[in-house]
């Protein structure tokens, strides 16, 4: 398993894990436990200071996850897990907010956002985002979360409508960047990008979106541009090695495309579309035996046009149950 991803998931799933163990009523302390002992003043700032520095290193780590690997089986939870303990989602009667009072409100805005748009991938939709959202004095996050709300779920992810909380959240820097985290490029989006880029050279979503909108007009020269710089700032993420399988593809380059098709694995394992680049890979190689495995171990799903096309003129045993999401 690639070292970086490991990493990743040790850090967003056990990190969780202490800080419900450690502070979290959601850890589930058994009654038949002792109390611990009266705190002193100093312990209760101690404790307070480390909750936060947990929750912060929880809320990265989950942050970190989502570049790397885009979506993966454990996020609505583990997100969820995190915004409940830091009681954004059910805050207790007399609480602050948390999305404006809690020291790591600026953490947890980002964390709902990047729920927000796993559930509506996901087709599941919880209130209390919206809810929680909606405390937020800028505008811009809560018509972000709208705006994610009422997107397309298609093939390469979730299309944005045209709406006026989609141009409220581009408004804003903050949100505009994670707008193009979370949405298919368009030709909004793509300017906004290209204004993020200026503004941040090495910014990592909005060369994201460049590469990827790019790649639909088939500019692959401008793909590798902005790929290659998004791999300056995050070096084990999938995005930008499925930008440069697609370049590679598209040159025929087929070693290039084994090697990017490999790193894209590595980080996101479940997505077909990496499985499927490297079985091209290796047909075109001259390796049809290994291809033809390799493409019988993949998860179903892919609905990438290219990408069959080329499965295909490689001669691969490409069927339509192959191609359908699996159950």
């Amino acid at each position: 398993m690639n070292a970086t991803r490991l990493a990743v998931m040790l850090a967003a799933g056990a990190v969780i894990g202490l800080f419900a163990w450690r502070f979290g009523e959601a850890a589930g302390r058994r009654s038949a436990d002792p109390p611990p002992p009266a705190p002193s003043t100093a312990t209760w700032a101690r404790d307070d200071a480390t909750r936060q520095q947990l929750l912060a290193d929880t809320l990265d780590a989950l942050d970190r996850s989502w570049r790397v690997r885009g979506s993966w089986p454990e996020e609505i939870a583990q997100l969820n897990a995190a915004l409940e303990l830091a009681g954004a989602l059910d805050p207790r009667p007399g609480q602050p907010c948390a999305v404006l009072d809690h020291p790591e409100a600026a953490r947890l805005r980002r964390a709902l956002i990047e729920l927000a748009c796993a559930e509506a991938s996901a087709g599941t939709l919880d209130p209390r985002v919206p809810a929680a959202l909606a405390k937020c004095q800028d505008p811009a996050w809560p018509a972000l979360g709208r705006a994610i709300a009422g997107a397309a779920v298609e093939a390469d992810g979730l299309v944005a409508t045209t709406s006026p909380d989609l141009e409220l959240a581009l408004a804003q820097p903050i949100t505009a960047e994670l707008a193009l985290a979370c949405l298919v490029p368009d030709a909004r989006l793509a300017d906004t990008a290209r204004a993020l880029a200026e503004a941040d050279p090495g910014a990592f979503w909005p060369r994201v979106c460049l590469a990827r909108e790019a790649a639909a007009r088939s500019d692959w020269p401008e793909v590798r541009l902005h790929a290659l710089v998004a791999l300056g700032r995050e070096s084990a993420s999938v995005w930008p090695r499925l930008a440069l399988g697609y370049a590679a593809l598209a040159d025929q380059d087929w070693g290039g495309l084994l090697a990017q098709a490999t790193y894209a694995s590595a980080a996101r394992p479940e997505d077909p579309r990496s499985g499927l680049m490297q079985a091209i890979a290796l047909a075109q190689l001259g390796r049809r035996d290994e291809a033809v495995a390799h493409l019988g171990s993949l998860p179903r799903g892919t609905q990438s046009q290219p990408l069959i096309k080329a499965a295909l003129a490689a001669g691969l045993p490409i069927d339509d149950a192959a191609l359908q999401p699996g159950h």
